[in-house]
């Protein structure tokens, strides 16, 4: 599908046969590398959702599968755009309500839903697994750090590639000054932080920020780790599409 920023983007959509009228729906962002291909938790979440009566949305972000762009274009600003777009082409479909359209989002997918929360009142919710809100989106072994190394200490132009991807320079701009832990009492719609409690420290850190600074803001959230729940809580689908409806089904989108 060609977007309105002119970006042609490569999605999914799931719908159980029998369902009728304007449903719910959720876009789901998926992790760095991931594309419309689900599986997993993502796969159990859409089953469910898909059962319960939703409408259920997967795309390859800009630059990922089949969908286009340079990878010297690709920032989790674009990513977000993708989101945006896709989000209101949604609302114009005969089978999507309006008021009830959502992001379950996984690793780095978080950082472009949760950035397009803090500009827009569009989205009616977030599911936030694995969060990526601060500026160690790269963890331990961080290509911010080192491009930051290289452009202040030693002043060189060199763009280092973001694991694996042979980024440019506005990538690395785009990702630090955007950095959602900066806007998270900018949030217009309820977010939930579904955690593993085996993901690594940064992604556990992340998610109780934001869970933190969203509480202390008088904002709808939740938060919620799950014992021995993996980065993506693949090893626990069920109990992550269970907590997923659950919590729809809280704030009154199911």
């Amino acid at each position: 599908m060609r977007l309105p920023s002119g970006d042609r983007v490569d999605l999914c959509v799931y719908r159980a046969d029998r369902e009728e009228g304007r449903s719910p729906v959720i876009i789901f962002s998926p992790g760095f590398g991931g594309t419309k291909e689900i599986g997993g938790s993502a796969l159990k979440v859409c089953e469910e959702a898909t059962g319960a009566g939703m409408v259920f949305i997967s795309f390859s972000p800009f630059s990922f599968g089949a969908t286009e762009g340079a990878d010297g274009d690709f920032t989790y600003g674009r990513w977000s755009t993708n989101i945006e777009e896709i989000l209101r082409w949604v609302r114009a479909q005969p089978w999507a309500d309006p008021g009830r359209i959502g992001c379950f989002a996984i690793s780095s997918g978080t950082t472009a839903a949760i950035r397009y929360a803090q500009r827009s009142d569009d989205l009616r919710f977030v599911i936030s697994v694995a969060t990526c809100i601060s500026i160690h989106v790269g963890m331990s072994d961080s290509p911010h750090r080192r491009f930051l190394s290289e452009a202040l200490a030693r002043g060189s132009d060199e763009v280092p590639p973001y694991f694996g991807k042979t980024v440019g320079r506005a990538f690395y701009v785009d990702a630090e000054t955007g950095a959602p832990v900066f806007d998270m009492p900018k949030t217009r719609c309820p977010v939930f932080f579904l955690q593993g409690a085996d993901d690594n420290p940064w992604r556990r850190s992340d998610a109780w920020m934001g869970w933190q600074v969203m509480l202390h803001a008088g904002l709808p959230v939740k938060y919620k780790e799950v014992p021995g729940g993996d980065h993506g809580l693949d090893n626990r689908a069920d109990l992550c599409a269970e907590e997923i409806l659950g919590w729809l089904r809280e704030i009154g989108i199911l």
